[in-house]
């Protein structure tokens, strides 16, 4: 038989949240300083560069609007808004 009693959380509050420690990676490309009509290249795969560009947007600032074009050696990304 199983006594759940003593396993019951106690609720607590005014208990104030300890400071974020989020440090994360940095980005490999700079896009939190890129201006309109800037760009960069990166040598890797287009869809590579897209998806590091438009998943660094998603979590970071809406107002970022990029687009790619591939080149001979890898592909570039322009920040369009």
């Amino acid at each position: 038989m199983l006594f759940f009693a003593s396993m019951i959380a106690k609720i607590e509050k005014g208990k104030p949240m300890p400071k974020a420690n989020a440090v994360g990676r940095k980005s490999k490309y700079p896009f939190s300083t890129m201006k309109v009509g800037d760009s960069v290249f990166g040598e890797v795969a287009t869809s590579s560069l897209l998806s590091s560009a438009k998943n660094w947007a998603k979590r970071n600032s809406s107002k970022f609007i990029f687009t790619v074009q591939k080149e001979k050696e890898g592909a570039r990304v322009w920040r369009i808004k």
